[in-house]
């Protein structure tokens, strides 16, 4: 129900020559991960979590159909957004809300069954009335229908708003949205500092409850980046713990820092753990590691055995690496049409109607 801060790759050195397609489509084979701005100094947050008084009506059949893990007022299990069944959801919270008018908890769960429905206009009123009755998870979910256009026009400005009101008052997941707007600079000035600020809050949630690991591996790729005193020593704390939970995101970045200090045979293992735990990204970099030799000796075949691995799962660069690998018979034996193949593998489809 959320959206989460992806972590992205970005393709660079994407050059176009004209005279031959397939020098053309070499020249996609580049990567480079995203650039930060210059830093200005770190800004906290301040948080607050006052009790938030709702009528006490027990575990509804509403509560057990549509409840959140995110909800951290939620009083029975996590049913995730792909495993809830609209159609009984709806009834089952429609006839709760009938039976408790007004319950901003009943409120939030039956517009989390009409998002499911794609019924948004709705879910957006009751997301309204359960965040005016001040409950927070209600206030969140009200900033996240502004965040998305769900039932109403795109508006970063209110969005963040309600994510800080929302975080302040007791919703700590709302912590993750914030570090994502003031890091993609949406309703605001992009500000990599409060970003990390943010996440850090959300990440310590995401430890101590075990609801995940998305804002501590979100957290450690900005220290990461930002490179100043400490942050790599925080971000593998972040990586670290997010791998102790089985996180493959969170073994490839442990991975990524140690290559960064030039420790590859340590790099590889992560590297070759975050693949088997099955993080495509750590198929490609065992892939890079036998390319040029980071903790094993080089060898282009094997490099050419996992690249295909990870390009038979949708990563574009590995589909890129593999297609130069075929066009120039490097580790492989040399194939134009195979090279073609895995350069246009994951190129978009474009229809064209009259």
């Amino acid at each position: 129900m959320w959206a989460l801060y992806l972590h992205r790759t970005k393709l660079r050195g994407l050059l176009m020559h004209r005279p031959l397609l397939l020098g053309t489509l070499l020249a996609l084979s580049g990567c480079a991960s995203m650039d930060l701005p210059s830093l200005s100094q770190l800004t906290p947050f301040a948080t607050s979590a006052p009790k938030v008084e709702t009528a006490d009506i027990g575990v509804t059949e509403c509560d057990r159909l549509t409840a959140s893990s995110l909800n951290p007022y939620a009083n029975s299990p996590d049913v995730p957004i792909d495993d809830l069944d609209a159609e009984p959801a709806i009834a089952a919270c429609e006839a709760d809300l009938k039976a408790h008018p007004g319950h901003p908890r009943l409120q939030v769960q039956l517009a989390r069954a009409l998002v499911k429905d794609n019924q948004f206009d709705r879910a957006f009123t009751l997301r309204q009335q359960s965040a005016q009755a001040g409950y927070p998870y209600g206030i969140y979910a009200l900033a996240y229908s502004q965040y998305k256009g769900e039932g109403s026009t795109i508006d970063y400005s209110a969005a963040l708003a309600n994510f800080q009101k929302a975080a302040n008052s007791g919703a700590p997941v709302a912590w993750n949205l914030i570090g994502h707007f003031y890091n993609q600079g949406l309703g605001v000035e992009r500000d990599i500092d409060k970003a990390i600020s943010a996440l850090r809050k959300a990440a310590e949630d995401e430890f101590k409850t075990k609801r995940g690991t998305n804002s501590m591996t979100y957290v450690a790729s900005l220290l990461r980046e930002r490179d100043g005193w400490g942050d790599k020593r925080e971000a593998r704390r972040w990586y670290g713990r997010a791998a102790e939970q089985g996180s493959g995101l969170g073994m490839n970045g442990m991975g990524l820092l140690a290559l960064d200090e030039d420790r590859h045979n340590e790099a590889l293992q992560w590297f070759l753990r975050a693949a088997d735990a099955g993080f495509i990204t750590g198929h490609y970099n065992v892939g890079q590691a036998y390319r040029y030799g980071w903790g094993v000796q080089r060898d282009l075949g094997q490099a050419a055995q996992w690249y295909r691995q990870a390009a038979e799962k949708g990563h574009i660069e590995a589909s890129l690496q593999l297609g130069r690998m075929y066009a120039t018979g490097s580790g492989v034996a040399q194939n134009p049409t195979e090279a073609m193949r895995w350069f246009t593998m994951h190129a978009p489809t474009v229809t064209i109607s009259e």
